[in-house]
């Protein structure tokens, strides 16, 4: 009888916890400001990255010029780094942004262009690979190199372009037919995207394309390796079982290529204190050409286990689609940042907080 009793509360528990976890009030990120807000004075075009640091926003426009935007966190322009050109100084191509005490580093292809925050050039080199992703840290750039020739996933260099090691063994062998159809390089690339983030003592890899969160040591040690895909829903594991089954088992057609490449469970990912912000687009790449307006979620993850600790809805215009995702801690408040494409407008850079 006593059994009976406590497996009775305790079914009863786990539904009321289980009712109030599924109907749980939505929690939804607001728009405070954007910048520019002058078009006439400065456009801005697409934009594919943004760091914060110290106080200042830093913008990574790759098309029409290849820059980087500096910003006050009040949305106030200061100054353009970098542009578009071949010499030193120039940017062959801007894709991606890592910042390091003072310094700011801008990935191009295979190129990375390193400037002071001040904006004054310091140095270039070539990696001659293909990057999905990278982070500059403890003067050290950490690349998740697309080189089927190599066994491991992360390189390691100088900031003046010394190798220096590697780690991280790939997880996943592509099918046969993307080594013999298509340019290896690029498929890994496109298998391996993702986001590699930093909080100064680890690093932290998450792959886009399947769901796998990685933790390692500077050093290289491998610390966690975690499945993630569940966080992400049904249209997470829609994409997911879409990706295995192109990339991996059966091998892609050259017309599912375009739009099978750049299907991913999430867009940017962005670390802050001891917090894992992933930016989920919830419609899958198909929908999204076809113009549809997808919602966008924040998942929050705990740096150390991985886990789903909290999720936010973002209210935007049906006009915008965020691309990119940064995050600041403020008296004791939430600020994001996030670069948005503008139909038929200038792009912008948007500031939210959590509703109150």
């Amino acid at each position: 009888m006593i059994r009976n009793k406590i497996l009775f509360f305790l079914s009863l528990f786990i539904f009321i916890t289980s009712f109030n976890l599924i109907y749980a009030e939505e929690k939804w990120l607001v728009r405070t400001t954007y910048f520019p807000k002058d078009e006439e004075k400065l456009t801005l075009g697409s934009l594919p990255d943004l760091e914060i640091m110290d106080e200042n926003i830093y913008v990574v426009e790759n098309s029409p010029g290849f820059r980087v935007l500096t910003f006050t966190k009040d949305g106030e322009f200061q100054k353009i780094i970098g542009k578009k050109g071949g010499e030193p100084g120039g940017l062959a191509f801007a894709i991606e942004i890592s910042t390091w005490d003072k310094e700011i580093v801008i990935k191009g292809n295979t190129t990375f262009s390193f400037f002071s925050t001040e904006g004054a050039y310091l140095r270039r080199f070539n990696a001659f690979v293909m990057v999905p992703c990278f982070v500059y840290v403890k003067d050290r750039l950490y690349l998740v190199a697309a080189n089927p020739d190599r066994e491991y996933l992360i390189e390691v260099y100088s900031k003046k372009g010394k190798f220096l090691s590697e780690f991280g063994a790939k997880f996943k062998k592509l099918h046969s037919s993307h080594l013999q159809k298509y340019y290896p390089n690029m498929a890994e690339w496109l298998v391996y995207t993702g986001h590699l983030l930093t909080d100064g003592e680890y690093l932290y890899y998450l792959n886009s394309k399947f769901g796998k969160a990685m933790k390692f040591s500077l050093d290289g040690t491998k610390i966690a390796d975690v499945d993630i895909s569940g966080i992400f829903g049904e249209r997470g594991k829609e994409v997911i079982r879409d990706n295995e089954k192109y990339w991996i088992k059966e091998g892609i057609s050259k017309e599912r290529l375009s739009s099978q490449g750049w299907s991913v469970i999430f867009d940017d990912a962005y670390l802050c204190g001891d917090k894992i912000y992933i930016l989920q687009r919830q419609i899958t790449h198909e929908e999204y050409v076809t113009e549809k307006i997808p919602q966008y979620i924040i998942k929050v993850l705990d740096k150390n286990s991985f886990k789903l600790i909290d999720e936010y809805k973002i209210k935007k215009n049906e006009s915008e689609y965020p691309r990119a995702l940064s995050v600041k801690e403020n008296d004791n408040d939430l600020v994001f940042y996030f670069t948005m494409s503008v139909r038929e407008k200038s792009n912008i850079v948007a500031e939210y907080r959590r509703e109150k």
